[in-house]
């Protein structure tokens, strides 16, 4: 079986083309994706080896070959399409996962010139998909790194059936509408007329109780247009994480204020900076945050650095809470006492506080785990890794942030998740309800400098926020 990577995304990527590996596939990759896998000594056959043709054109032209879409497009089942493989010395190719150039990410920069977002539209990522969407009841396509588990336990127990195939084939080309519609949407900006076609695509969200009557269906669909850099929108998750949780507490109509910076060389904008100050309204409760040495602190000089982190992945989903649940395997009501979050293998896992490693390895149950020994009463369990970072070990003191594993499924786990646990005194406690102690606050000493320099920020969160509103749909 032969499976082709090539991905701009590459969240998960190694572990999921190891365990292919595992499975006795044949990896086929280009580019970048192909270099990350031979550093993690994952065997690959390079997509120039299959074509008999270099990738030229600066990557441009790689997979556009009769190769590459004749082993995507031909029918398993019908003769003709077989023969012709034969005769051309066509492999076919039983999975597809690519991801695209990030053309939104690019366009959302300060300072992106057109022929720098002209150069970020993908071709051979959107006719790969296609070709193995068109063709899902011989080829597996993924376009999401979330689909990898999934994907992998499907291979694993025969169950790759047509619902499954299409079901990844449907997110495809859903996946890529929306990427042409934002292409189209950037290139219709300069005109001056109204564009003769507008195209909009709306990711669901959320799903609703009912609709405008109790008898219907209804779900909420949304757009995200506020043009904030990528790079802005993380530290403003990491900004907010000891007051926010942002697996679970967000909703229709939050929003948000931010300051950051923008470096700029001879007069153009080259690229995003530091979040200086922000303002997140979630659920009607305001939090702002001011950036006073290099940390970040309320208005009245309160620092926002919990001595924990509300969860230990950046952004994920929690699968199962804190409490009684009727246990996956075993079929049986008992206690869980810690969270789960479900999330691509290979996702890193971060130490939610300082700590000291108290043990790294085989846990019975809990697979690969880590536990964290921190100050006072606390310590915390990262559990069912996929493996840990080179040369963890017991005794190594740990810094809040720093990655302590990766997500996996090993141990009783039923599919790719965290399982996280938080206990004071050796009693478990639920992490997302637990009140956080706070690091220190600005020294008394320094509150007349702070108060000096935060207040020109705070006065243009003031004026953003009677302006322009960033807005959470």
């Amino acid at each position: 079986m032969r499976a082709l990577l090539s991905v701009s995304d590459k969240r998960g990527i190694v572990e999921f083309a190891r365990q292919l590996v595992d499975l006795k596939w044949e990896i086929v990759s280009t580019g970048g994706t192909a270099e990350a896998l031979r550093r993690e000594q994952v065997p690959v056959i390079g997509i120039e080896d299959v074509t008999g043709f270099p990738e030229m054109m600066d990557g441009r032209v790689k997979t556009l070959h009769p190769k590459v879409h004749g082993g995507l497009l031909a029918r398993r089942d019908n003769s003709h399409d077989v023969a012709a493989m034969k005769q051309h010395g066509i492999t076919p190719i039983d999975l597809v996962a690519v991801n695209l150039y990030p053309f939104r990410e690019t366009i959302a920069k300060p300072g992106t010139t057109f022929e720098q977002a002209i150069e970020h539209i993908d071709i051979g990522g959107p006719s790969m998909l296609r070709s193995a969407a068109k063709n899902h009841a011989s080829v597996i396509v993924v376009v999401d790194p979330n689909d990898y588990g999934l994907v992998i336990d499907a291979i694993k127990n025969d169950s790759a059936n047509p619902e499954l195939r299409r079901s990844l084939a449907t997110k495809v080309f859903a996946h890529t509408s929306a990427y042409d519609a934002a292409i189209l949407g950037y290139l219709s900006r300069s005109a001056e007329e109204l564009p003769a076609t507008l195209s909009v695509v709306l990711q669901r969200r959320q799903a609703l109780r009912y609709g405008e009557n109790p008898h219907q269906r209804a779900a909420l669909y949304a757009t995200d247009e506020a043009g904030i850099p990528d790079n802005v929108a993380m530290q403003l998750a990491d900004v907010f994480a000891g007051d926010v949780d942002f697996h679970r507490d967000l909703r229709k109509g939050d929003r948000f204020n931010v300051v950051y910076e923008v470096y700029s060389l001879n007069g153009r904008a080259v690229r995003s900076g530091r979040v200086v100050a922000a303002e997140f309204v979630n659920q009607g409760k305001s939090f702002k945050a001011v950036r006073y040495g290099t940390s970040y602190y309320t208005p009245e000089g309160k620092s926002l650095r919990k001595a924990f982190l509300r969860s230990p992945l950046e952004f994920s989903r929690v699968s199962s809470g804190f409490g009684m649940r009727k246990h996956p395997l075993f079929k049986t009501w008992m206690a869980h006492k810690g969270v789960d979050y479900r999330a691509p293998l290979g996702t890193r896992v971060r130490a939610t506080g300082d700590g000291v490693v108290e043990f790294a390895g085989v846990k019975g149950g809990y697979g690969n785990a880590v536990v964290l020994r921190h100050r006072g009463q606390y310590s915390t369990i990262y559990a069912h890794l996929s493996r840990f970072p080179a040369g963890l070990h017991r005794g190594q003191r740990v810094t809040q942030g720093d990655i302590v594993g990766f997500v996996g499924q090993t141990g009783w786990a039923t599919g790719p998740h965290l399982h996280y646990e938080f206990l004071v005194a050796g009693q478990a406690r639920n992490p997302l309800s637990i009140a956080m102690p706070s690091a220190s606050p600005v020294p008394a000493d320094k509150l007349a400098e702070f108060n000096a320099q935060v207040a020109p920020l705070l006065a243009r969160l003031e004026l953003i926020a009677n302006g322009e509103v960033a807005s959470l749909e």
